[in-house]
Formats: structure tokens, C-alpha cells, sequence
């Protein structure tokens, strides 16, 4: 991939924290959205995916099984995202 974005609600999950350290290990740029407090999380993403040239996006968190509506909500927040670009 060409960056990481990494969601959580509030604190990082250890799998958060893995992925973040990953990206920093090979150099990519990576970006942490905290949904728990973050008012426009699709907005933060739309303006930092252009300052990285990201075409492949990683994306990582906690997984979204445990959490009801997660997968749905990060899926049409990346394509509003992606179709807006």
C-alpha cells in the first residue's frame, strides 16, 4: 500500500498500534482517526490521502466485527472519499 489509515474509538487497539509501527517501519505515511472524536473523519482523510499521493490505502483498526455498523460506516465514509477525488 501507499499509506495507512487507522481507525479506532478512542484509544488504538494493539492491532492499531502494529499497523502504525508497521507503516513507519517501511517508510509510508500513515494517519490515525480517532472516530470517538474526530467530527469529519472523511474530510481529514480526503485532505491528507492528496499529500501522500496514496492511490492504494491500507486500512486497519479494530476489527469490525466487534463493533455494530463499523465496517459500513468506514466503507461509505473511503467511498464518498475515493468518489469525490
Amino acid at each position: 500500500s501507499d499509506g495507512t489509515v487507522v481507525f479506532s474509538f478512542g484509544r488504538l487497539s494493539p492491532s492499531g498500534i502494529d499497523s502504525i509501527n508497521f507503516a513507519k517501519a517501511h517508510k509510508k505515511p500513515w494517519l490515525h482517526i480517532d472516530l470517538e472524536t474526530e467530527k469529519n473523519p472523511s474530510l481529514v482523510l480526503k485532505k491528507w490521502m492528496p499529500q501522500f499521493n496514496i492511490k492504494v490505502l491500507n486500512v486497519a483498526g479494530k476489527s469490525a466485527s466487534k463493533i455494530p455498523g463499523l465496517k459500513r460506516s468506514i466503507n461509505d465514509m473511503i467511498s464518498l472519499v475515493l468518489n469525490e477525488s
